[in-house]
């Protein structure tokens, strides 16, 4: 295979792949368990809405290089995930938590 790459994957301490990097922009179900038990459901500032709720935004946009993986995933309801791309809001995220910059 001329054309073959290798491709870079963290795994969780199970195997499961939680940085999957741009091979892809969809998160893996190991990666969506990981988030929701990281971010516990909406990662903006004051709201409650469950992890069932929400939906994985790149924090660095995958069309600008961002990677698939839990360092540059945070969840968002539907309305705060329109928010903060109106707005083009940021957010600084590490293996804990996820702080937006409003």
């Amino acid at each position: 295979a001329c054309d073959a790459s290798i491709i870079p994957m963290v795994l969780g301490s199970q195997r499961q792949p939680l940085d999957v990097g741009r091979t892809k922009r969809l998160v893996t179900p190991a990666l969506l368990a990981a988030l929701w038990a990281r971010d516990k459901g909406c990662s903006y500032p004051g709201c409650g809405r469950p992890p069932q709720w929400t939906d994985a935004h790149h924090v660095r946009h995958w069309i600008d290089g961002g990677t698939t993986s839990l360092i540059n995933l945070a969840l968002l309801c539907g309305y705060h995930h329109s928010w903060v791309h109106q707005r083009d809001l940021t957010a600084t995220v590490t293996a804990h938590d996820v702080t937006w910059q409003t």
